[in-house]
Formats: C-alpha cells, structure tokens, sequence
C-alpha cells in the first residue's frame, strides 16, 4: 500500500486516540530531547514522500516510559499526528538512554510553496507521571517553488541549393572555351605576321 494512504490512516487513528488525553498531562518537563534528521533534506517539493529519524533521549534522573512520538506538520488538523518505526510502541528509557525512529511523512500537492512549520509531539511517563513535550527542529521545511523547463534546441544548417555543383561546371565550361578561342585567335595572328603569308592576290 501507498505511503500516502498510511499516513492518512496513521492521522485519523492518532487524531482519536490522543486528543481526549492531551490536556491533563505536564508539558512544561525537561526530561527528553531530541536530535532531528531530514533524511532527504529539509528543501523538498510539494508531493514528495519522504522521512524523519528522530532520536529521543532521556536527559532526566529518572526512568522514562515512552508510549507515543509524533509528528505534527502546519497543513495537518490540530491534535493529528504520523508516526512510524515504532514510534507508537512503548519503550522504558533509563537515563541516558535513547529510541531512534524513522518517520514517513508525505507533503500535499498542493502544499505552498515556502516553510512550513514542524514539530515532534512525545507523551510518556515519569514515575507513573503523564507527560508531554513538543520538539521543534533547528531547521525547519521548506517547501521548494517547482519550475518546469523546456529545453528548446536550435539547429543550423548550410545547405547548398540543389545543381550549384552543375553551375560551376557550366562556369569551367565558359571559361575553357574562352581561353581556347583566345588561342585560336593568337594563332592565327601569328601565323598572319609570317613572311609569304596571308592571301595571294590576282
């Protein structure tokens, strides 16, 4: 199936399930953070399927449950998140540790082009606890304006007009009868200027 398609389900499965619980947890806790990895850059085009990893740590004195990583993108409805690589399973995070995910994530094709604002959404527990904490990257998305080229190719050509070959033949021609006719003639001149030479008279 289509990555597109999971998306859509993963966002209404979590749209549901996380929106009702949201509320009564902290969000103002330093227990986790997060490294972020464009996998394919952060400047894509509008249509593009493409990922996050997304590294949670436990930077706390204490053990974190971790039951849920998300990520949130400006053009999806509020409380709507993707996941992927686990991301939805529980993990116990000592401190110290980490869980690494890799997130599938589709821009619209309609998407404008321009940033886009992204953020990764984790809930867990600390102590039996509830909380929440939102993610921002150092790099945000841009969605890239596409441009299409057409490559116009222009050829050029000399063409010789058709019989120019037999025009300079017919040229060659002229001139050979030219020069023998000039010889012709200086021979007869010559032979003219010879003693004894030219018509008898009566």
């Amino acid at each position: 199936m289509r990555k597109g398609i999971e998306v859509a389900l993963m966002l209404a499965v979590i749209a549901v399930a996380l929106a009702p619980r949201a509320a009564s947890a902290r969000a103002d806790s330093e227990d986790l953070s997060a490294e972020w990895i464009w996998c394919d850059g952060n400047f894509l085009p509008a249509g593009r399927i493409s990922s996050i990893n997304i590294t949670i740590r436990n930077v706390g004195p204490s053990p974190v449950k971790l039951q849920f990583v998300g990520l949130h993108f400006d053009w999806m409805p509020q409380n709507a998140y993707v996941y992927g690589g686990g991301s939805e399973l529980e993990a116990i995070l000592p401190p110290g540790g980490s869980a690494r995910y890799a997130i599938p994530f589709e821009i619209p094709p309609d998407a404008q082009p321009g940033p886009h604002e992204c953020l990764a959404f984790a809930k867990y527990e600390v102590l039996g606890e509830g909380r929440l904490k939102v993610f921002r990257p150092d790099r945000g998305l841009s969605v890239l304006r596409v441009i299409t080229v057409t490559e116009v190719v222009t050829k050029t050509e000399t063409v010789v007009a058709k019989g120019g070959q037999e025009y300079g033949y017919a040229a060659l021609a002229v001139l050979g009868l030219a020069i023998a006719a000039a010889a012709l003639l200086l021979a007869k001149l010559r032979l003219r200027g010879k003693p004894g030479g030219g018509a008898v008279g009566g």
